[in-house]
């Protein structure tokens, strides 16, 4: 999925840098090692995450019926970006995945903004 996601990032950033899951909480540990009362302000994150099959109990999912057809993988898109803890946001999507690997949008799921 990183290759996807590089792909289809938006040029318009200079220099970004991609971090897999493991890069990120190697990242965020070097961080919360330090006893600060604030998160750092000098980066930004965005981040996007796909989950196949995602659980009914998922935030984002709570109290909402999924429906799909039998022969189509559900697939939870979430991508937002965030300064630190002073601002940012996240979006939801639900996509179906057939067996031949073609994608389709079935419904929007949700936004936060904080």
């Amino acid at each position: 999925m990183l290759s996807y996601v590089a792909a289809e990032w938006p040029s318009t950033y200079r220099n970004p840098v991609f971090l897999t899951p493991v890069e990120l909480t190697e990242w965020r540990s070097f961080y919360d090692a330090e006893e600060t009362d604030q998160d750092s302000w000098w980066y930004v994150f965005q981040d996007w995450d796909a989950q196949l099959n995602p659980p009914s109990d998922s935030f984002w999912l709570q109290d909402m019926a999924v429906q799909h057809d039998a022969d189509v993988t559900p697939a939870l898109i979430v991508w937002g970006l965030y300064w630190g803890s002073l601002a940012g946001g996240h979006r939801a999507e639900l996509w179906g995945i057939d067996q031949a690997g073609n994608e389709s949008f079935l419904q929007n799921v949700g936004d936060v903004t904080y």
